[in-house]
Order: structure tokens, then sequence, then C-alpha cells
């Protein structure tokens, strides 16, 4: 029996879309103090929950390239270091320290990118095989009221 070494946790501690298709501020937007464990952005249709997905994305994984030009920038940690990225037009840069570094993230490859993206009504299919997982989401939604 091998043990593996454990993979680093990931975490965004700041995102900032400065420019990027569909916002229509001058001056983009910042979000801080984002925390570790389960984060949620909702609010009306139109207001940018999926673009800041991708934005997400776009600053994780250097593939596929963005259909368009883009201006983001994040502070991620990684384990204990922490990171810069950069996303400027279709290029990936990332900086540790002030040093340039590989955009490439280990263990983050293509392969768990569909982990980092949960949409709600897949969290509430009944089939699905996080059922327990979706079964206390929704009762937290409802403020830990079960009516089922």
């Amino acid at each position: 029996m091998t043990s593996e070494t454990p993979k680093p946790s990931l975490l965004f501690r700041s995102i900032s879309i400065v420019s990027m298709p569909g916002f229509e501020l001058a001056h983009g937007f910042r979000i801080d103090g984002l925390q570790p464990g389960l984060t949620v952005f909702h609010g009306p249709n139109g207001v940018g929950k999926s673009s800041l997905g991708r934005a997400m994305e776009w600053l994780i994984w250097p593939e596929p390239t963005p259909p368009f030009s883009m201006h983001l920038v994040a502070e991620v940690q990684i384990g204990e270091d922490v990171q810069t990225r950069t996303r400027l037009g279709t290029k990936l840069q990332a900086s540790l320290r002030g040093e340039w570094v590989d955009p490439v993230l280990p263990g983050v490859g293509e392969e768990v990118q569909p982990r980092y993206r949960i949409r709600l009504r897949e969290l509430q299919q009944e089939h699905d095989p996080n059922q327990s997982f979706g079964t206390q989401f929704r009762k937290e939604l409802l403020g830990g009221v079960d009516l089922g």
C-alpha cells in the first residue's frame, strides 16, 4: 500500500476583474476576503455570477484559452504559498514572492476541473452521488428546516 502525499489546498484570497466582456463597469471590480470552505455566489440573472466563475477558472487553468481578451488578477493561496495570478489577454502568468513561476498548478490538472464548479441544480438532483450533501445543502438554504 502506497501513501500519497496530500495535495495542497487552493484558495482564492481575492479576485479582480479589471476588464472582461460582459462587464460594463469602467474600472472593473474586486472581491477581497475570500475564505476557505464553500463559497456561493448568488444574485439575479445578468449580474455576473457565471462570468465570475469563468474568470476564476481562467485564473487556475492555462487551457482552454479564453475566446476573448480580458484582464484578471487574483491572489491564490496554494498550501502556504500565495501566488499572484494574472490573465492579460489570453496569456496566464503567475508570480510567487516577486518571481515568475510556471502557471500550471501541480495536482490541479484539467481532469479535476469539473470539481471546482458545482451548480445548484446539480446538488439538488436526487440521483446525484452526493445526495447527502445536496440534501444538507437544501436544508441549510431553507434556514435549517427540513421540509422533505
